[in-house]
Formats: C-alpha cells, structure tokens, sequence
C-alpha cells in the first residue's frame, strides 16, 4: 500500500482494494447471520409472550367469571332479603296505622251466648228391661204373671256451673262441667209386656191380683235402677257424650272460626 497525499487524497492500490472487499464480504456475511439469530430468538420469545398472554387471560377470565357469578348469587340473596324486610316494615306500618283508624284486628270474639242457661242438658238416653216371673205355687192368690218391664234413664250435665274459659287470640275454648249425673230413672209403663198370665179362673185382667201387680212393678223398677247405675260403661259413654255435645254447640255457635278448639274436662 503506498499513500500519496496529494491533495490530501489517499490512493490504494488494486490488491489491498480487493483484500478489503473480501473482508468487508466476511463481515457482512457474519453480520447476516448474526441478525438472523437475534430475529429468530425475537420471534420465539414474542410467540412465547403471546400463548403467556393467552392463558393469562383465559385464567383471569374464568376467575372474573366465577367471582362475579358469585357476586351475582350474593347480590341476588342480599336484595331479596332487603326487599322482604322492607315490606315487613312498610306493611307492620300501615297495619298498625289502619288498625288504630278503623279497629281492624285479626282475632275474633268466641260467642258463647247463652250457653249456661241450659241447666239440664241430656247428653245420654239408657235403658234396660227386666223380666219379672211369679209362678202361681208361691203366692196365696195361684196367680202366674210373667211380666216384661222396660225401663229408661237420662244422663244429666248442669252447665249452670260450668266455668267457660276462652282465649279469643289463640281460638281456644276450656270447659271444666260437672260430671254427668244419671237421673229420671222410670219405668216405660206403656211399653210393659204382660207375657203369661193365669188366675185359675179364666181372667187374664191385669187387674186380678193388684197387689202381686204393684209387686212386680216395684220389683222392676229397683232392678232397672240397680243395672243402670251400676253399669260403669254408661258413664263413660255419658262422659264422651258431654264432650262431644258441649263442642259442638261451642262450634255451632261461632261457624266462622274454622280452627276454634275445645278442650272439656269434668269436676
């Protein structure tokens, strides 16, 4: 290589030209090569960064979409809640407003009119039929009288002295009543069988022997007495009896509580 500064122009020759160029294509090739690498280590890391942002925003998705489905459930619960004490508020308001104006009230009166007035009521009809037989060889007069007497009773309830009481709130009704008695114990006279009757002298007149009549009859009479009195089943069908009967006229006299309860007990 020789300078000549003329002109402050430097001259080179052929050979170090050619040996430049060839460097200068050296360089450039490594120079290509080099920034095909850095544009390939680009694009992986920018296709890297896209499927990161990808499932970054599929994650953050669902996770809003489950947050604010839960939110949506929360809101919903809350605001019916709100809304169902909010009504209560504004209906208690009014209803007690309403109710001081106009009286309004949900309970009702028990009417119970009248109802210890009734001093007898019959709550059981019994009966019972003895067979009184006299044969002729016992008694003086030889009269053979086979009779049928019927008999009957009544159960008895003096609601005179029933104590009444009654909670009109709550629909509820306490009876306490006397236990029932059993009275007017008779003989059914018009009902009285004579089944055989025989005086030896071809009369068959109840009115033959009048004495062993009225024997008989008193006889009957302390039978029917002592079967109905005695008969434990009776009471107790008289005591079902008064229950039944005392709701019932309860309820009857107030037909539009249809839940009204009644409880009886006896004293």
């Amino acid at each position: 290589m020789s300078d000549e500064r003329e002109n402050n122009i430097v001259v080179i020759d052929s050979d170090e030209t050619n040996s430049l160029n060839n460097d200068s294509t050296v360089i450039r090739t490594k120079a290509d090569s080099t920034n095909q690498n850095v544009k390939k280590n680009s694009i992986i890391w920018i296709v890297a960064y896209v499927i990161i942002g990808l499932i970054s925003f599929i994650l953050i998705r669902g996770s809003i979409g489950a947050g604010a489905d839960a939110a949506a459930d929360k809101f919903q619960e809350t605001y019916l809640s709100e809304k169902n004490k909010t009504y209560k508020s504004f209906y208690q308001t009014y209803y007690d407003k309403y109710e001081k104006k106009y009286r309004v009230s949900n309970t009702v009166t028990i009417v119970l009119e009248n109802i210890k007035e009734i001093k007898e009521l019959e709550v059981l009809r019994v009966s019972d039929v003895e067979y009184i037989i006299e044969n002729g060889d016992v008694n003086e007069d030889s009269i053979t009288a086979w009779l049928e007497v019927p008999g009957e009773g009544s159960f008895i309830v003096d609601l005179a002295g029933a104590e009444f009481i009654k909670n009109d709130s709550k629909h509820y009704v306490h009876v306490k009543v006397p236990y029932p008695e059993l009275k007017n114990i008779r003989i059914n006279y018009e009902n009285v069988t004579k089944l055989f009757f025989d005086n030896n002298i071809f009369d068959d007149s109840i009115k033959v022997g009048e004495t062993l009549a009225r024997r008989q009859l008193e006889n009957a009479d302390m039978l029917i007495k002592r079967e109905l009195m005695s008969n434990k089943d009776f009471y107790k069908t008289a005591q079902d009896s008064t229950k039944a009967m005392i709701i019932s006229i309860i309820k009857q006299l107030n037909p539009d509580i249809e839940d009204l309860k009644v409880d009886v007990d006896f004293y």
